[in-house]
């Protein structure tokens, strides 16, 4: 994906905190009632099958 490899903490920090919360929010609501015929796994966790464990 990165070409020199994945950038620097700071890099990505940088770039996080150019995002406005509000418009953020709202398009992560809006994506997520655009799917909610699926599920979506925020957690690592349940992505790796550890919760039947």
């Amino acid at each position: 994906m990165f070409i020199y490899g994945v950038r620097a903490d700071d890099t990505i920090a940088r770039i996080v905190s150019k995002i406005e919360p509000k418009p953020f929010h709202e398009c992560v609501i809006n994506w997520m009632s655009s799917i909610h015929v699926q599920v979506v796994a925020i957690d690592g966790k349940t992505l790796r099958g550890s919760y039947d464990r």
